[in-house]
């Protein structure tokens, strides 16, 4: 069995010792962390990331930093596109339901309360990155996605596109798709290939027999 390539996990936290104990538990997990010391340091990251093709698949955020707070923070990047399925992990020193509701509406998937154990922590993380792409096995993931993934297209489409499919042959770096299926089993959906994701497309399809079953949006021919 190979081992899962390390997962990029974006770090937001204004306090260094908070930072440095995360870098060391995550890089002790072989994860690869990412620190930016506050939230606008956070979206000046997460661009350059998307820029070279590695965005975090999760990201640890702080709730009170001095510059943007954490709450702040979370709105913005889950108004950007390309970014709002990357889930959010709110670490609070404050439990208070209200704080908790409020982590929730910005668009968070979860809260840490301040001081964590790490093996909260870990279950957290591994909680959300189960049915990354990352992941050796990728068909954990639910099977009912396939209607889901042709909703969210037609939500997308416009007059001159169409949902079409393609050969894995076709695949390349920065490529949008819709979904990726081996044997009706999800694999990926709705994101942007990198060279990392197509090669462990193709080492799947060569390990499985199978092709994958790859679906974008195209444009309409006219006429």
């Amino acid at each position: 069995m190979k081992e899962k390539v390390p997962a990029t996990i974006l770090v937001v936290d204004d306090d260094e010792w908070s930072r440095d104990l995360l870098l060391t538990i995550l890089t002790q997990e072989n994860y690869e962390p990412i620190l930016a010391a506050g939230g606008i340091e956070a979206l000046n990251l997460l661009h350059l990331l998307h820029q070279s093709k590695r965005d975090p698949i999760l990201i640890l955020m702080d709730m009170m930093m001095p510059d943007m707070s954490g709450i702040e923070t979370t709105r913005r990047i889950k108004a950007i596109e390309r970014f709002s399925a990357i889930p959010i992990i709110m670490v609070t020193g404050n439990s208070n339901k209200n704080v908790v509701i409020n982590c929730l509406r910005a668009g968070a998937a979860d809260f840490l309360v301040k001081p964590f154990n790490r093996d909260t922590l870990l279950d957290k993380i591994r909680k959300y990155l189960k049915d990354s792409a990352v992941e050796v096995n990728p068909f954990v993931l639910d099977k009912s996605w396939r209607n889901s993934d042709i909703i969210n297209a037609s939500k997308n489409d416009s007059s001159n596109q169409q949902l079409i499919e393609i050969s894995w042959l076709q695949l390349k770096a920065g490529m949008e798709v819709v979904s990726i299926y081996f044997d009706d089993k999800p694999y990926l959906r709705n994101c942007i290939l990198d060279q990392r994701k197509i090669n462990m497309i193709n080492e799947l399809r060569e390990n499985s027999g199978n092709n994958p079953v790859i679906k974008i949006l195209s444009k309409k021919r006219q006429g």
